[in-house]
């Protein structure tokens, strides 16, 4: 029997000798230690292939943002315009309204009136309608109308099939 083996016990069953044991255990060490190398490296190599993808990522993120921004802007802007738009014409109209009304009847209080009137049953209208707007415009209700929507999909799917 051979009792410098590094792997081999003794076949009486006896323990092996302690040469053995502490070269198997060294080997042990060794592989381990050139697993951890092995994988520290792969690790290294990853981060280093890594980065730049992430650095291009950010870069794109960036530029989403700043577009985003400058659209966002330029909504704001078109909107503002649009609204300034609207009020001036809706001056000239009320302009030409009690214009009309104080011709035919030679007053204007009765004009300014009637264009009081006019433009508190319009402000009025148009309250009942922005508060039925938001009545349909909500998290939960946009949430469930996308839920049945995917539903009628699935459902149009299984027809299909």
């Amino acid at each position: 029997m051979d009792t410098h083996s590094n792997t081999k016990e003794h076949s009486n069953g006896d323990a092996p000798s302690p040469y053995s044991e502490k070269k198997r255990l060294q080997s042990e060490s060794r592989e381990e230690n050139a697993s951890f190398i092995d994988t520290f490296a792969a690790l290294e190599d990853l981060v280093r292939f890594q980065k730049p993808k992430f650095a291009n990522m950010k870069a794109v993120f960036l530029a989403e943002a700043a577009l985003t921004r400058k659209a966002l802007l330029v909504s704001i802007s078109l909107t503002l315009l649009a609204s300034l738009l609207a009020f001036t014409i809706w001056l000239l109209i009320n302009a030409f309204v009690v214009s009309l009304i104080v011709q035919a009847s030679s007053s204007i209080a009765l004009g300014v009136g009637v264009l009081i009137v006019i433009n508190l049953l319009l402000f009025i209208f148009a309250l009942f309608q922005l508060k039925s707007a938001f009545k349909n415009i909500s998290l939960t209700k946009s949430l469930s109308m996308l839920s049945s929507d995917e539903k009628e999909e699935r459902s149009k799917q299984v027809v299909h099939s």
